[in-house]
Order: C-alpha cells, then structure tokens, then sequence
C-alpha cells in the first residue's frame, strides 16, 4: 500500500505529465498525414453513416480501434482539438501505468523516477498533436502489465479484462498479437501449475476473442476473409522486394500493387510477391532483416522533422527536410532517446534475471516487439511502445545503483556491447547518410 505522502506524490507528478501534455497539445500544431489522416477520414466516414471506409469504399486497411476511438470522442466534442487532449490522457496513463511497473518490480523509488523520466520524455509528450495510435496502444499495453503485476487477489476476472485489453491492443496494431503468446511462453518456461495455467490462459483468451470476433465476421461478410486488417501483403512487400531499403519505400513506378484495386487482391499479391523474392534472393533477405532493425530503432528525428514542416510534409525530399531541422531541436529530441536506451540496456544486464522474475517477461516483450517487424520493415515511430519499459529499466539502473548486485557476466557484457554498439552504428549512420552523402 502506499503512504499518504506518496499518494499525493503519485497526484503531483501525474498532473504534471498531464499539464506537459496539454501545453503540447494547444500551443504544438502538427499536420495531419500518413496514417493520421486516414484514422480521421475513417471516423468523419463513420460519423456520417458511411460505415469503416475510407476514399468512398468499405475497408480493413486500416486497424479498426483508433478511427472507432476517434469517431466516439467527436461523436461527443467535435473537433480535433479533443481528440488531441484524449492523447494527453493516454501519456498520462502510460505514466502511471509505469510507476506501478517499477513499484511492483523494484521499489517505490523506481516506479517515481520511470514515471519522472516519462513525464518529461520529449518523444512522449511531442508525440500528442498528431493523431497517431501509438499513445492509445501504449497506455493500453503498459495498463495491461501494471495489472499483471497485483501479485495479490489473482482472479480470473483480472486476465479477462487483460485479455480485454489485449483484444482492443490487437485492433490498433495487430502485430500485438506476439503478447499473449509472449507471456503465455513466459508462464510455461517459470513452470506455473498446469491448472491455473490453463484457467489464466482460458480467460485471457475469452477476452481477445470477444473483442477480435466482431470485427473478423465483420471482414467475412464484406470481403470473405476472416482477417483484422488488409494491408499485411503490402506491408510485407514493402520489406521483401528489389526495391526494399529495409524502412518504408513504396514506389510510384514498377511497383506491382499500384494499380490492384482490391484490398485482398493486393495483401495476397503482396504475400506471394515477398515470398517469392525471398526465396530468390535469401542473403539480401537477411541483409534486409537488419536493415529493418535498424530503421525500426533510429532517431527521433523524423517528430522533429514534422514540427517544422509548417505544410510542406510531402514537398521536399526527406534528407532536405532532415538538414533543414534546427540542430537544437534534433539534439533535444535525439539526446534523452539516446540515453533512454543505453542506459536501460545497462538497467537490463544488471537485473537479476531467473525465470521466475516479470522483468524477464518485460525484456521478451522488447525482443519480441523488434522481431515481429522483421518480415515487414521498420520505422522510428514503431519502436515507441518499447521506451516506456526502457523508461523503467533506465529508472532501475539509477535509483538502484547503490543495490544492484554484480551480476555483469560474461555474456551479459557481451549482450550489452553487442547492443550498444548496434544503436550507436544505427545512429550514426543515419546522420552521416544525411548530414555528409
């Protein structure tokens, strides 16, 4: 339980990431594009009766729970800036959720300072105005551990609403569908007993499967599939074709899937275009699966980029736009992700892993979060549900400094250096791609 001193504490320092976040969210203006603007159209589409579709046809090219999400709120308030606020929200909760994480793990101490780091994280609280799902997916993720971590009162009801929350995870980004099964795996490898296990199991799936079935009949009905989203083959071809760099690249010419009208169709084509290549061309394919990694943890950059576009998102080219970026602002954008991931991988190898231990399971969700991307490719904005546990692990490595045993083996260094010394190359070569190509 907590202290009356630190419940007033847990008070302040909420209302601060939330006011941080309102600040952002009235005086920052970000444009609408990419994946924003379609979340927008689809729920005005929705609004206005015209059901889940988007440039006047019926679709699951998008993910249904954050156009749903937009609708309801300005179903209610109609205007942007309201749905802008919920994103402040969704900051705040992930910030909670993350004192709750290091409390439960570590120590009250932890949990202070992981939510401390988070409230003042530029990337969190620059990322409000724009109308993309990652703060939703986030608080819903970090919400669902904070919950897995009552060690207390392990109902059944508790894994369905986890399972609840899974399920709604599932259909802002469906790739989330690597959680359950990650800890599911985590549960058998600590040697949980097999009935409760199953019981566990049972209800958290009951809860993913009544927030998935809905929609796939839905799909059934309108396109004879029973799929969450169809955009996997495209997005599977963008990262396994002759073209492919490893990040988004979808050509206007020689490209395949332009001018295949159907979604499914195009998914499908997608699919057996990617394997195709893949088989062909095997080393370029393991080539390109670092590549992917590497786009997937690069700067943050392009938030910087996109507050200074002033409507010019899509007139210049990406390099220009890169060096056209006041340093300072690159600087104060790139420097705390940089120090969130060296020094949480530094939190990580002193961490007493046993099997038995939630942060084994936190580190199988950033391992596996990173491989899921692999067959499709990666960008900066994906890796942003991994820095609040990285946010916990850097707060770990600083609170409990003076506590941390010697656990620094062999292996340990090595995984470490190995990893550092990936991210570091990641960086810089991205600004010697820009700053001296």
């Amino acid at each position: 339980m907590l202290s009356q001193r630190e419940k007033k504490q847990l008070f302040v320092l909420a209302f601060a990431c939330f006011a941080v976040r309102l600040f952002a969210a009235f005086f920052i203006h970000a444009e609408l594009a990419s994946d924003a603007a379609d979340y927008v159209q689809i729920a005005y589409n929705i609004m206005q009766g015209k059901g889940f579709s988007l440039d006047g046809h019926l679709t699951s090219y998008r993910p249904p729970a954050y156009p749903f999400f937009l609708a309801g709120i300005l179903s209610i308030f109609p205007t942007l800036q309201a749905a802008i606020i919920a994103q402040a929200v969704f900051e705040t909760i992930t910030a909670v959720s993350l004192f709750f994480i290091g409390k439960n793990i570590f120590s009250v101490r932890t949990g202070f300072l992981a939510m401390l780091f988070w409230t003042f994280f530029p990337a969190s609280f620059l990322q409000v105005p724009f109308l993309f799902s990652e703060p939703m997916f986030t608080a819903i993720i970090m919400g669902s551990f904070a919950l897995l971590l009552r060690q207390q009162n392990y109902k059944l009801s508790l894994f369905l609403v986890i399972g609840i929350l899974w399920g709604i995870a599932v259909l802002i980004k469906p790739q989330s569908i690597v959680i359950p099964v990650l800890y599911f795996g985590w549960l058998t490898v600590r040697k949980e007993p097999r009935l409760p296990l199953l019981k566990k199991s049972a209800a958290t799936l009951a809860g993913i499967i009544l927030l998935l079935s809905p929609w796939i009949v839905r799909n059934m009905e309108e396109f004879n599939q029973p799929i969450i989203v169809s955009n996997g083959g495209v997005n599977f071809w963008i990262g396994n074709n002759e073209h492919a760099t490893g990040g988004y690249y979808f050509p206007a010419e020689n490209n395949p899937l332009a001018n295949v009208r159907s979604e499914i169709e195009r998914s499908d084509l997608g699919y057996a275009l990617g394997i195709q290549f893949i088989m062909h061309h095997p080393l370029r394919a393991v080539y390109l699966s670092g590549m992917k990694l590497a786009y997937l943890f690069s700067l943050e950059s392009p938030l910087a980029i996109s507050l200074t576009t002033n409507g010019n998102l899509y007139k210049k080219s990406f390099s220009a736009k890169y060096r056209e970026t006041p340093l300072p602002l690159l600087a104060g954008i790139n420097m705390p992700y940089m120090i969130f991931l060296l020094v949480g991988i530094y939190g990580f190898v002193r961490m007493p892993m046993h099997r038995s231990t939630m942060h084994l399971f936190l580190l199988a969700f950033v391992i596996g979060w990173a491989m899921v991307h692999i067959p499709f490719f990666g960008i900066s904005r994906y890796h942003y549900p991994l820095l609040p546990i990285f946010a916990v692990s850097s707060a770990y490595a600083v609170a409990e400094r003076n506590e941390i045993k010697n656990n620094l083996t062999a292996q340990r260094k090595i995984i470490a250096g190995a990893s550092a010394l990936f991210l570091v190359m990641v960086w810089i070569g991205e600004i010697v791609t820009v700053y001296v190509r």
